[in-house]
């Protein structure tokens, strides 16, 4: 029996898919990282809602502009999150992976 319609689940807002896992972000907020040992993903975010999973982002930005102090994030963990974007827009434009250099 051919049965006409399908339930799938939500999928994520985005996922980064690497070697040895994935971490995935849903759209209620929700970070979930997983790899071996975490088949059904561990919860490495709490659940806010998109907006405001950057909150914590955008209290550090303020922080630094206003008091001067130092961002919670180095510059080693921003160049990460650049090529991890760029290398997000690669693959959308190939459609295939693509690496983060």
């Amino acid at each position: 029996m051919l049965l006409s319609h399908t339930v799938f689940g939500p999928e994520p807002f985005f996922r980064i898919t690497g070697t040895t896992g994935e971490i995935t972000d849903d759209a209620d907020g929700m970070v979930r990282h997983f790899g071996k040992g975490r088949r059904r993903g561990e919860e490495v975010g709490e659940a806010a809602g998109y907006l405001e999973s950057y909150g914590g982002a955008f209290v550090d930005f303020a922080n630094t502009i206003l008091r001067g102090t130092p961002p919670a994030a180095t510059a080693a963990h921003a160049v990460g999150e650049l090529r991890t974007a760029l290398a997000m827009y690669r693959s959308a434009a190939s459609n295939r992976w693509e690496p983060v250099w």
